[in-house]
């Protein structure tokens, strides 16, 4: 993981755009966790496959009301709210740092 942590923001973009974000800072070895407030969807990338994503992030995003899953070096979820898809992407910033 890098120093710095993840790379955790929320975007304004259609989640086809906010993954193609998510994927190359992977790319750039960074770790992403991405909010797309449109569809009220989280991605989260990274750069190998020890970061666990699928496994780490899966209760998380179920505790903080949405579905998803994913494999090692992507995961998705989506959300009913902002307030929950908010709640994801810190639960997952912490849990990934």
């Amino acid at each position: 993981m890098h120093p710095d942590g993840p790379v955790k923001a929320s975007l304004d973009w259609p989640f086809e755009e906010t993954t193609a974000a998510a994927r190359a800072l992977a790319e750039l070895g960074r770790l992403a966790i991405l909010g797309c407030i449109p569809d009220l969807k989280a991605v989260a990338a990274a750069p190998d496959a020890t970061a666990a994503l699928g496994q780490k992030l899966k209760d998380a995003a179920v505790t903080c009301g949405g579905k998803g899953g994913g494999g090692p070096t992507l995961f998705q979820a989506a959300f009913q709210g902002a307030g929950a898809l908010n709640a994801f992407l810190d639960a997952a910033a912490g849990i990934l740092s």
